[in-house]
């Protein structure tokens, strides 16, 4: 049988924008109910009781399915739904040929968009006993038990089993149900034809999480010059279950253009952890500190999964003069691995809106560093481009990995806090964030670009041994199971500002001042560090963070039945580093919303809230389909464009 993709035709008249298919906002409809008791036992117990139960439904819609050139259908020289064109093209080709594998590229826009209905119905209880042990020391027990259960059904995809059949007139005319699926005569599929090819596929999850809880609080029996002494200790166990089951056609990956197949999931983990905190007044009705105190918190954590761990925290405040306040503080957190990232499946799937640097006739790399990567010198140059990476993307193994250590984060600020007379306040606060051994997907992109740029990572890159592809076939991926990664160092000032000058008037601004947002994906080589603050860089992982962003208001309340409100929110340029979509470095400048809400208050306790946000209806800034996340843009921004809402809230 012939195999081979030199046939593949791009004719650019001929694209497809899924885009306007996809829901920006998805119709949802929530339901909750809830009830509260409580029971004085005596005077030094209560007992009390929450109940708690949410209900919602969605529907999610994308794209039209598609065959996505998933495998090579094995069809005949002599198959009666290929057009006599084309079967003289195949002679041609390959003489002498009789059986082919034909890899099919086909949108299935006779089929209309798919959908994943979506629904979930949760419950949560707690019980428990809270009250006074002596003088002013208090304590809470409870139990508490959280369930939820959900279903995400997915309709309107092509299955892939159903194609293969369809697409060969030797089985379709062997089966009366069957509809030929003519993709080879132009415009030759029927709106029958292709909903005989679609199927539904549906999986179904439980979590449940059951915590016990007792701590106890209050003031030391022994007191400072400055003050007491507050303190809280206290015990936790909590237990985590999660259980997913996933149909046939889930299972078998018949769904067509579906990342990978769905396998069931099912895996837990207990945690006990001892903690206790503690307030304490250093000084106070100081000339140079009307008031400091130390916060102080530990917590020591042992996990099923990962082991003992311990998290801890020193915290500064000290008030030096009634119009200013200096804050510092020290955390060290810790985040051990969950079920999904321990327990998922390893598996087979595409990777989307990704490309090979060393696809097509010209490779964006080199010969050596696409040998790298694997590519053999007869291979260079020869390897077959995807028509679509966004949808015919390479192929990557994803899954869970059982080995993975916690995540450690260590996390600096200090602060300063300016009260200007008695209307306007300002804050200024400085922060650090190391983040160690992170828990990642390995980005195939950044793998392919450590291996061929730096000669990292390549183990995880296996190519397919004869066309040297990442998509054509099963036989080529870049292995990308979550990963203990390299380090991440986030630092920035966040900025707070507030001024009222009158009875009528508040003004407002919030502001982060990103410093710097490197990673290094490769831990101890200092050639895969990155900082991505104000830049898109292709292969590194780069998600756009603006320099500056902001968002400032201004109100004006009549202190009667009305407020209105104006809101300014501001990203700053980013700069795209990359010569494949230009589009993106053309677009990315400076973007402004402006947004106008009013409040009217109605029978002492109720609101009505009316809204605008992006009154002037700003277009989202395009960029290209190899580096957005979202309809050819990024999310930050205001996609849908001018956005109206209203609010009604009733207090009783």
């Amino acid at each position: 049988m012939q195999t081979d993709s030199s046939l593949l035709v791009l004719d650019p008249s001929n694209f497809y924008n899924y885009a306007p298919i996809n829901f920006y906002m998805r119709p949802n409809e929530r339901w909750s109910l809830g009830a509260f008791v409580d029971y004085e036992i005596n005077p030094h117990a209560v007992a009390y009781l929450e109940i708690m139960f949410a209900k919602d439904g969605t529907t999610a819609q994308i794209a039209e399915s598609g065959t996505f050139f998933s495998e090579p259908y094995p069809l005949p020289l002599d198959n009666a739904y290929f057009p006599e064109n084309f079967k003289q093209s195949l002679e041609e080709l390959w003489p002498g040929e009789d059986d082919f594998g034909i890899y099919i590229g086909k949108r299935n826009v006779e089929g209309g968009p798919r959908q994943d209905r979506l629904s979930h119905n949760s419950f949560r209880i707690v019980t428990g006993v809270r009250g006074v042990l002596k003088d002013d020391w208090e304590y809470d027990m409870s139990y508490m038990y959280a369930h939820t259960d959900s279903s995400s059904t997915t309709v309107n995809n092509l299955l892939g089993p159903r194609v293969a059949v369809a697409v060969d007139s030797r089985l379709c005319e062997a089966d009366p149900d069957c509809i030929p699926y003519r993709v080879f005569t132009y415009k030759g599929v029927t709106e029958e034809a292709a909903a005989s090819l679609s199927g539904t596929a549906t999986a179904t999850a439980v979590t449940s999480t059951s915590v016990i809880q007792a701590y106890v609080t209050g003031t030391a029996p022994w007191a400072l010059p400055a003050g007491d002494i507050k303190a809280v200790a206290g015990f936790e166990h909590r237990k985590v279950d999660f259980d997913r089951t996933a149909d046939n056609t889930y299972h078998d990956g018949s769904i067509l253009g579906q990342t990978s197949k769905l396998e069931d999931l099912a895996g837990g983990y207990s945690v006990n952890e001892i903690f206790v905190e503690a307030n304490v007044p250093l000084l106070a009705d100081l000339s140079f500190a009307r008031n400091m105190t130390l916060d102080l918190a530990y917590r020591w954590s042992d996990y099923s999964t990962s082991g003992p761990s311990s998290t801890y925290r020193v915290g500064l405040d000290w008030q030096v003069l009634e119009w200013l306040r200096f804050r510092t503080g020290y955390n060290r957190a810790v985040r051990a691995p969950n079920i999904a990232e321990l327990f998922t499946p390893q598996q087979f799937g595409i990777w989307y809106g990704a490309e090979d640097p060393c696809w097509g006739p010209e490779p964006v790399y080199s010969f050596e560093q696409c040998a790298r990567t694997g590519v053999t010198a007869q291979q260079y140059g020869n390897i077959a481009f995807s028509p679509d990476p966004n949808y015919i993307g390479p192929h990557a193994i994803w899954g869970g990995n059982p080995e993975l250590d916690p995540e450690k984060a260590d996390t600096l600020t200090a602060g300063l806090v300016f009260d200007i007379g008695e209307a306007m306040r300002l804050s200024v606060d400085y922060w650090d964030i190391r983040v160690k051994d992170a828990i990642e997907d390995m980005d195939p992109q950044t793998a392919l670009a450590q291996c061929g740029l730096y000669g990292n990572l390549c183990e995880l890159i296996h190519r397919a041994p004869g066309s040297g592809s990442l998509w054509l076939g099963d036989d080529g991926y870049v292995y990308a199971v979550k990963w203990n990664l390299g380090e991440l160092h986030y630092r920035g000032i966040d900025m707070a500002w507030n001024w009222s000058p009158g009875d009528h008037w508040q003004a407002d601004l919030i502001g982060t001042w990103y410093l710097k947002k490197q990673s290094t994906v490769t831990p101890n080589a200092p050639d895969s560090t990155i900082d991505c603050v104000g830049l898109i860089k292709r292969g590194q992982g780069c998600y756009p963070t603006p320099k500056w962003r902001h968002t400032a208001s201004l109100t004006y309340d009549s202190n009667s039945f009305w407020s209105l409100t104006g809101r300014w929110r501001y990203f700053s340029k980013i700069t795209y580093d990359g010569d494949i979509d230009q589009i993106t470095a053309d677009n990315l400048g400076v973007q402004n919303y402006l947004d106008l809400s009013a409040v009217f208050r109605f029978m002492e306790s109720h609101n009505l809230t009316l809204g605008v946000n992006n009154v002037l209806d700003r277009e989202p800034p395009l960029v290209g389909g190899t580096v957005g996340d979202s309809a050819n843009s990024f999310n930050m921004y205001d996609l849908p464009g001018r956005f109206l809402f209203v609010n009604l809230t009733l207090r009783w």
